[in-house]
């Protein structure tokens, strides 16, 4: 008998007492948090590298002096910004584990601080209910610290704070290349050329992120999967601009400069706005299309566009009326995965087969460089940059992926053996690489 229920006898008299000890399951949350222990079983104070895993699983283990199917086991980084999983890319707060109270986890390190710290928080009753999970008391029943401690690595090395990452839409945009902003699903920014990544403050729930452009002021615009289009100018106040936009869901295209904004989804555009998404005009280019890619405007101030067949599009007045293009089917090839303009008005068009095409806009014609080999598998080029003059871009799916450029139209020996499915060039020259698991920068 707890000394609740002592101090209660004494104060009743004896008939109550079986009155009393009916009730005796109804303890209040408080107490019951005070049931439960959480120890370290294996895997405190170990080293490692930023952005790495520990090298040691860390073990933990859960006991009450009750019977519990399920204990709940949140985590919260206290020093550092890295991450807990219990499996690959399981970056939930939430650990359940059942009645054994046996929990192993994977710590990869953060990239702010050489001494990282993470409190485990242990809620013994957290799951009475097997149906709601999250019906836990607000009490913890107990916690510890684990600590680690992290150094640099030379080298390629992982970026910092921009786990659950969408390799398909995630890119690096800036206006000063002081400050950089990351799309990864959410929005996040660095001060630090890309080491650490932190969410963007007050920025309101915008759902899955998918591009993000700055025009010329500063402004910066986002493009999101379901909600359409965002805007700030000062980074405190945020509006959401889809005034007359049928359907915004699954973007394709987008297009930023300071006097008129273009857009197209999967099931419904393109849509041009000229007052700042005050109102949004849907545009005609054929009777046929439902779906554009790669809208860009030409330094004389025309457009071009493509639609899902890879047909061409050309407008002279700002997308009021289109003409079709007859472009050589070699400079397309397939399929059509990047599409951007030089300064010089030079057409660069990246497609199937590993081909990247440079075009003129006055004669429609060009040439190619192929870095085709046979493997049996896609392969395409995309991700076309112009950085000082030079075009980068890179070719996935062949042999030699990575990023190549039109010094010597040849792969630029980086050093980097993960996968590349972006990159960013730094104001230094350096670069930063999106591989599969996260986004890399070299440290030497």
């Amino acid at each position: 008998m707890n000394k609740i229920n002592k101090l209660i006898t004494t104060l009743f008299v004896l008939p109550f007492f079986f009155l009393l000890s009916c009730h005796k399951d109804e303890i209040s949350p408080t107490q019951k948090a005070a049931f439960g222990k959480l120890e370290i079983t294996h895997g405190d104070n170990q080293s490692g590298y930023f952005g790495e895993y520990l090298s040691d699983a860390i073990a933990i283990k859960a006991s009450s002096n009750s019977v519990h199917r399920k204990y709940l086991i949140k985590w919260e980084m206290i020093q550092g910004n890295g991450s807990i999983e219990q499996g690959h890319y399981d970056y939930g707060k939430d650990f359940f584990v059942d009645s054994t109270g046996i929990l192993e986890i994977k710590w990869r390190l953060g990239c702010d601080n050489n001494i990282q710290k993470v409190k485990m928080i242990l809620y013994v009753d957290s799951a009475r209910n097997e149906y709601n999970y999250l019906n836990y008391y607000s009490k913890p029943s107990d916690s510890l610290i684990i600590s680690a401690n992290g150094t640099k690595p030379i080298g390629w090395a992982r970026s910092c704070g921009c786990d659950n990452l969408d390799s398909y839409s995630s890119k690096i945009v800036s206006y000063d290349n002081n400050t950089l902003y990351l799309v990864n699903q959410g929005l996040y920014s660095s001060k630090d050329d890309g080491l650490n990544w932190y969410e963007v403050e007050g920025v309101p729930e915008l759902g899955n992120v998918v591009d993000a452009e700055f025009n010329s002021l500063g402004w910066l615009y986002i493009l999101t999967r379901d909600n359409g289009i965002c805007y700030t100018k000062d980074f405190i106040s945020w509006q959401f601009i889809n005034n007359g936009i049928l359907d915004y869901r699954n973007p394709t295209t987008f297009f930023v400069d300071d006097t008129t904004l273009f857009v197209s989804f999967y099931f419904d555009g393109p849509y041009k706005t000229s007052n700042n998404g005050e109102f949004w005009r849907k545009l005609l280019v054929d009777t046929h299309g439902d779906r554009y890619y790669h809208i860009n405007r030409h330094p004389n101030g025309d457009l071009y566009v493509f639609d899902k067949w890879d047909n061409f599009w050309h407008s002279t007045n700002n997308g009021e009326n289109w003409v079709e293009i007859d472009l050589d089917y070699n400079f397309t090839n397939y399929k059509v995965e990047d599409f951007i303009i030089g300064i010089d008005g030079t057409l660069y068009i990246g497609s199937g087969d590993a081909t990247i095409s440079i075009v003129s806009s006055d004669t429609y014609t060009g040439t190619t460089h192929s870095f085709y080999e046979m493997n049996n598998s896609s392969q395409h080029v995309e991700d076309i940059q112009i950085v000082n003059d030079i075009v980068y871009f890179t070719v996935n799916g062949n042999p030699t992926p990575g990023i190549y450029s039109s010094q010597n139209w040849q792969r630029l020996e980086l050093g980097f053996e993960g996968g590349i499915s972006n990159y960013y060039l730094k104001k230094d020259g350096a670069f930063l690489i999106l591989s599969n698991d996260g986004w890399y920068y070299y440290n030497d």
